[in-house]
């Protein structure tokens, strides 16, 4: 929103606050009811004649002395009106009670007219006011019809034009069918308006259109490029338009803004707000005050024209780059069709002579080979073995090998001696010089796949919505046999065998239907009444027909237009389709031509060119010219993924031999490494936002870097998404609107969308899916695409997900990568070795590439797929990573290690922040306290960072702040790990295993012993760090369920939900560290857990089990909560402040040889099992007496008596364990 100073002049559109400016003159309201403009002594004048300075009247009644001064200029302020005398510069205001969006005036009322913020619509009239309409919600300009005082107005929302009566006793509808109207200007005198039609999105092209004041005759008067017009204004007198050009660029400039090009440019502050155009003046409204700019018109000034148009040799007029060389005179004297025979001087411009004339003699560069068909192709694949010219003339006159041995998966040509692989073989391709791999070919019965048809005589398979498309694909035709036929037009007539033929062929006395039907009957009946078209002959009696475009309504006498764009079968147009009355008309978006068939688009500019990855180099294919060059030797492994630069012309690439990603310049061909030291399986280029996104499929992460970054040490990156992502494969950006898209090919393949700052994340494709794999965009068509390996096919989908739909085509094998451009799919198999492309119905293939190596990635690469737009982290000052989002929003980013200050922008070391563990089964969620402001919108997790386990049962975890380590404990093989945080988990190592599920884990963090539960038998053991030295601390539990220590006071809790027959119930009991002094604290609980050690020591907190919510709550703030796929398992929270306190065992393990062990005020010194302790501190190994039994827990000796006597004597119990008892019984025998 454009902020204000003062009084100002606009209007509101879809795209913000936009200017508008009405200038009110007497003349404006001199009319009479029997001339249509002005009428003096019994003689018409037009109406710009008047107060022309030429009395055209005898009685000069159209130059009276009110001509000057009578011109006066309507403002709006924020709660006012205003009337502004462009001859004595005196200004009336005139308080209204809400702020001011659009405005009129009613020279001979002596009423405005304006709408509010609340989308009312008042009248102010001899200092009343009052609404008239209440429900304009919407409302972005109103505009007075001085003949008849209607008021029409604009409603962007409801999307039409609507004229009412000025006293509020109703309104009707003018326009309302493909209308996004602003800016309504009216010429009573022509009984016209004109309106601009805003850009439905970034590709479409803003129109300036008019129709008659009752909504007929609509047509488009100018088509805008790039541009979002402002103030349209009409000069009654000459009968020309006038506009603003609202861009980044030219908002302050004069020239650029009038595009009529009347007048010489003229700089301008950037301010404006509005203008208007009187008495060959052009006036410039400013924002900030209530200056007006007067500039002169020159007629016969230059024109200066956009940046995007060109100026017509004769100099009256600009015309859009993309009218040159389109067929149509455009400029006046028809300068921008002259010198469009040397069409292939002109990139983008091919065939479009129906004989190809144009193309002739363009010729080859001098480091290319010209193809005996002119095809331009690299010197490089000269005589390399490999067909490169589709006429093959690169292989003729070379020198061959003397002896040629096929390799095992090739078949040798018979009379050429080529080798080509068996897959080319009865491929309907000719491969083989001597053209025999196509001779002789017999086809087996085939098997249809799942998404196939099977044509009548099993030999061909059709994707299954080729059946019964209108179009015959099957050789036999047997897809169109059978299916319903389409409704006939109202202009045709059905036979009774469901035929269709022109009405104007029935009852002409000759059978046109195949079984007569057209003729006898009531043929010679009288004509019809009442049709609003025209009425035909038929056997059933007179009938009323419409015309073409039309179709006749149920009350069988009225005919309306039938809607091409929504209505037809398939899409008549390509890009952008205009409906029309009784026909319709297609356009492309900027940057494209429409084609001379009038249906489909090809791009302007340079040629499109092709980027293919085949083994270690990049191939450029052109896509007009078929050109071919090569980046050759650039990578030591397979290239399977690549993207690129625009502006910057250069290409990206991930070297999976030395874990990078790599660049190059394609004009200087300089090379580099972006970033070192990951593992991903794509890349995809932010253009705007100018950074590299990549997947790391081990990891199950998404990342990004700096576009511009240079590696020079550890690599820079930040974590896009990192949460519940299960191996993604396939990343596509879409940097106009701030989104991503990625597929998973895990357990359950799908596809997810997301915000490319990783918000905003929903999954749209979640079924039908096999091994998903290169998703790309099509923006201008809305769809997404990507190829599938396992289903063989390519997918397509709606950007929202719907209306999925799978090529499965009898040519598609093993696609690998897929791309759009224009009106044609592109894909690469790497089973087949092609490059193939196809229109969009999967129709009319075509191979492009075909050569004896496998291609992986496909990219197109040309300008109009990235275009150039404001880029908004340029004003955000991140200092590290600015990261775009939905609605094209910036959101400033930290890398690893690092978090994001309070000022949003700059980043400090994560080192002394406190944060928030979430334990799951698979991954440790890492969420910083000062992330979780309080926000009632919010129900999902804030900014955070996921390690992702490689183990899958975690039932624990704790963490050491000063060593930065993390430990957690795995319940099913009862494995107890470490890893250090920040660093890569997959390098964390296992300190030992427990053989026995873990139930609960903690760390002493002063002396670094390890406390854990284990669940049978329900006991408390305690090792020290390495795992060297461990005993059971505390037996005879029940269910003990979690454990929390309190270091600095020696103090130890824990939960038990006590036996299962309820003869001792669930309690929270406390002891030293050391196991002593046992004591139990609560006993009015059911199920608890979750305990926690707080305040020091003195604050025990814990949980009983049946909430599904994780929730938290700020002291004087309302509760929080946020949903989690995941099964959460422990909760935790960190800082250093925490994890401060001293202990006895501190330091140097409290001078013990084993375990230091801590009590409140002292130190206990315990020895591992099989140890016993010597002197207090020392441990030594254990020996029993002869005749005496070592128990296997190593802490007592019994008698050999008392080994397998049925009693337990050990405290393990181990000497009455089954081995012992088979290894006793066989001593006993011997």
């Amino acid at each position: 929103m454009r902020s204000s100073v003062g009084q100002k002049v606009f209007m509101v559109t879809p795209f913000g606050l936009r200017p508008s400016l009405a200038v009110s003159t007497n003349a404006e309201a001199e009319h009479k009811e029997t001339c249509a403009e002005y009428q003096c002594n019994n003689k018409c004048i037009s109406e710009h004649e008047i107060c022309d300075g030429i009395a055209d009247c005898i009685d000069g009644t159209d130059e009276p002395e009110s001509c000057e001064g009578t011109a006066f200029i309507l403002t709006a302020g924020h709660q006012s009106l205003g009337i502004l005398d462009l001859t004595s510069r005196k200004y009336v205001s005139i308080a209204v009670a809400k702020e001011v969006v659009a405005i009129a005036y009613d020279q001979a009322k002596s009423a405005f007219y304006w709408v509010d913020a609340k989308g009312t619509i008042f009248s102010l009239a001899e200092n009343s006011s009052s609404p008239i309409y209440t429900d304009a919600k919407g409302v972005t300009s109103i505009a007075v019809d001085w003949f008849t005082g209607l008021i029409f107005w604009t409603n962007h929302l409801e999307e039409r034009i609507c004229a009412g009566i000025a006293n509020g006793n109703g309104f009707v509808t003018i326009l309302e069918k493909n209308v996004r109207p602003e800016q309504l200007v009216l010429f009573p005198a022509k009984s016209c308006m004109f309106w601009v039609n805003q850009r439905e999105n970034i590709y479409s092209k803003a129109h300036i259109e008019t129709a008659g004041m009752d909504g007929s005759g609509r047509k488009v008067v100018v088509v805008l490029d790039l541009v979002e017009p402002i103030g349209l204004t009409l000069d009654y007198s000459t009968e020309r338009l006038y506009w603003f050009s609202d861009d980044h660029e030219e908002t302050a400039l004069c020239a650029q803004l009038i595009m009529e090009a009347v007048q010489k440019g003229t700089s301008v502050p950037n301010t404006l707000m509005g203008f208007t155009v009187f008495v060959q003046m052009v006036r410039i409204v400013l924002q900030c005050s209530l200056d007006t700019w007067e500039v002169q018109q020159d007629p016969g000034s230059t024109l200066q024209c956009d940046r995007t148009f060109f100026l017509c040799e004769d100099g009256t007029e600009c015309v859009s780059f993309d009218y040159k060389c389109d067929g149509d005179r455009d400029c006046p004297d028809g300068s921008d069709e002259i010198g469009c025979s040397e069409a292939c001087d002109e990139p983008g411009i091919y065939e479009d002579c129906t004989d190809k004339t144009d193309e002739l003699g363009c010729g080859c560069g001098s480091d290319d080979f010209s193809c005996d068909d002119g095809q331009c192709i690299s010197l490089a694949f000269r005589c390399d073995l490999k067909y490169d010219c589709r006429d093959h003339s690169d292989e003729h006159n070379c020198p061959k090998p003397k002896q040629v041995l096929c390799k095992p998966d090739e078949v040798m040509c018979p009379i050429s001696k080529e080798c080509i692989i068996k897959e080319w073989w009865c491929d309907d391709y000719m491969d083989c010089e001597d053209g025999m791999d196509e001779q002789n070919c017999r086809f087996s019965e085939v098997k249809c796949r799942e998404f196939q048809w099977m044509c009548s005589d099993n030999s061909q398979c059709i994707p299954d919505f080729w059946h019964c498309d209108g179009q015959r694909d099957c050789k036999d035709g047997s897809d169109e046999i059978g299916c319903q036929p389409r409704p006939c037009r109202s202009s045709e007539f059905q036979c009774v065998m469901l035929e269709c033929i022109s009405m104007s062929l029935v009852c002409n006395g000759k059978n046109d239907c195949a079984d007569g039907s057209d003729e006898g009957g009531n043929c010679d009946a009288q004509e019809c009444k009442n049709c609003t078209h025209t009425c035909y002959k038929t056997p059933n009696g007179p009938k009323c027909g419409c015309e073409n475009g039309f179709k006749i309504m149920p009350d069988l006498y009225t005919c309306t237009d039938v809607d091409e764009c929504k209505e037809l079968s398939t899409r008549p147009c390509s890009q952008i389709c205009l409906n029309m009355n009784g026909t319709y008309h297609c356009s492309c978006y900027s940057g494209f031509l429409l084609h001379n068939d009038g249906h489909s688009c090809k791009v302007t500019g340079a040629e499109p060119v092709l980027l293919v990855s085949i083994p270690h180099d990049i191939l450029l294919y052109g896509l007009h010219s078929a050109k071919k060059d090569i980046l050759p030797a650039i990578a030591k492994n397979d290239i399977f993924s690549m993207d690129y630069d625009w502006k910057e012309k250069v290409v990206f690439w991930v070297d999976t031999h030395s874990k990078s990603i790599k660049w190059m310049k394609l004009e200087q061909q300089d090379k580099g490494t972006l970033i070192k030291g990951i593992q991903s399986d794509c890349i995809a280029v932010d253009w705007v936002g100018q950074n590299l996104y990549w997947t790391d499929g081990v990891a199950g992460c998404i990342l990004a870097a700096n576009l511009n970054s240079t590696w020079n040490g550890p690599p820079e990156y930040t974590v896009v998404v990192d949460t519940a992502v299960d191996q993604p494969h396939s990343l596509v950006l879409q940097p106009l609107n701030g989104l991503m898209y990625w597929a998973e090919i895990g357990s359950e393949p799908h596809i997810e969308r997301a915000g490319m700052d990783g918000t905003n994340r929903k999954l749209i494709v979640k079924s039908g899916l096999g091994w998903p794999t290169s998703l790309t965009l099509d923006p201008l068509g809305r769809k997404l695409f990507w190829a599938d390996g396992k289903l063989y096919c390519i997918g397509v989908a709606n950007l929202d997900g719907t209306a999925m739909k799978l090529f499965q085509l009898a040519h598609i094998r093993r696609p690998f990568a897929v791309a759009v451009f224009e009106d044609e799919i592109i894909w690469s198999d790497v089973e087949l070795r092609t490059v193939q492309k196809a229109d969009r119905q999967g129709k009319n293939r075509t191979v492009l590439l075909k050569r004896n190596v496998q291609p992986y990635g496909l990219k197109v690469m040309h300008e109009v797929l990235q275009p150039h737009v404001f880029n908004p982290c340029e004003k955000m000052g991140c200092k590290h990573f600015c990261l775009l989002g939905p609605e094209l929003k910036g959101s400033c980013r930290c890398g690893l290690g690092m978090l994001l200050a309070d000022d949003g922008v700059t980043c400090m070391k994560s080192v002394d922040e406190p944060f928030l563990f979430i334990i799951s089964p698979t991954a440790l969620t890492q969420v910083y306290l000062k992330h979780l402001q309080p926000d009632t919108g919010l129900k999902v997790l804030p900014e955070q960072s996921v390690h992702q386990l490689i183990n899958d049962q975690i039932s624990s975890a704790d963490y050491i702040w000063k060593e930065k380590l993390v430990y957690f404990a795995e319940s099913d093989e009862g494995l107890i790990g470490k890893f250090m945080l920040g660093s890569n988990v997959s390098l964390g190592e296992m300190i030992f295993q427990v053989n026995d599920d873990i139930v609960s884990l903690s760390v002493d963090w002063l002396s670094g012993n390890l406390y854990w539960i284990t669940s049978m038998p329900s006991v408390i053991e305690v090792a020290s760090a390495n795992g060297v030295y461990r005993l059971v601390l505390i037996e005879n539990l029940y269910r003990s369920t979690s454990l929390a220590l309190h270091p600095p006071t020696s103090i130890m809790c824990f939960s038990d939900w006590g036996s299962e027959d309820r003869r001792s119930g669930p309690r929270i009991e406390c002891s030293n560290m050391d196991g002593q002094k046992r004591k139990v604290v609560w006993k009015k609980c059911r199920l608890p857990t979750g305990v926690l050690l707080a305040e020091s020591g003195t604050r025990l907190y814990w949980i009983d089990l049946g909430y599904t919510r994780l929730w938290y709550s700020m002291m004087g703030q309302e509760q929080q909560w946020f949903e989690v796929e995941q099964k959460i398992v422990g909760l935790k929270v960190y800082s250093r402040q925490q994890q401060q306190g001293y202990s006895f065992c501190s330091e140097k393990n409290g001078g013990c040889n084993h375990l230091c062990l801590a009590y409140p005020g002292g130190r206990t010194c315990r020895c591992s099992t099989g140890y016993q302790l010597i002197n207090g501190s020392k441990c030594e190994a254990m020996e029993c007496l002869p005749g005496a039994w070592k128990c296997q827990d190593g802490l007592n000796c019994i008698l050999n008596e008392q080994v397998c006597d049925s009693e337990k004597h050990c405290a393990d119990g181990s000497d009455e364990m089954e081995f012992v008892l088979m290894v006793h019984k066989r001593t006993h025998d011997t």
